[in-house]
């Protein structure tokens, strides 16, 4: 637990889950698009920032943000859909993100199958079982990607790992 002092939390004190509450926040000031999003939504887009945005000559504005962020009704179990700004392939990045205190191996497991499910889907064409906004996304980074392109399965979580293994995950 975190110790408050005069309505101030030290940054020893706090718990990571109030750290990213506060980058989250931090994201809604810097970002307009961002500031009546749901706090989920926000994560994801910290998480794509702060793991394949680093590099500070790559630009993360509200263009970006608004582009690869899908998670909506009928999303196919997908929260953002990119490619790698690092990536001289053009990697495709399916990114889900779940911003929970705790999480089990089956709710990891069920989010990764989902993604596979939802890519397997893709490359069939059933674009029938997703919303026109991801159906539109998809196919518009299909056409930028090449034959050397991988498919890159990217799972966000604020929880914890409590033992969860990632080669169990990646099995």
């Amino acid at each position: 637990k975190s110790i408050k002092k005069k309505g101030r939390t030290t940054m020893a004190q706090k718990t990571h889950y109030e750290t990213i509450q506060e980058k989250i926040h931090a994201m809604k000031d810097t970002y307009p698009c961002l500031r009546n999003a749901l706090d989920e939504h926000v994560f994801t887009a910290l998480c794509i920032k702060s793991n394949l945005y680093k590099n500070p000559s790559l630009s993360f504005d509200e263009k970006t943000i608004t582009e690869v962020l899908v998670d909506s009704v009928k999303d196919g179990g997908v929260d953002a859909l990119l490619t790698d700004p690092n990536s001289e392939t053009n990697n495709l990045v399916i990114c889900q993100a779940k911003y929970y205190t705790s999480i089990t191996f089956d709710a990891v497991r069920d989010a990764v199958a989902k993604m596979i499910l939802f890519y397997k889907s893709m490359q069939r064409g059933e674009y029938e079982i997703v919303n026109t906004t991801v159906q539109r996304r998809y196919m518009s980074l299909s056409a930028e990607i090449g034959e050397e392109s991988k498919a890159c399965f990217v799972f966000y979580t604020s929880a914890p790992k409590n033992g969860i293994r990632e080669d169990r995950v990646r099995k």
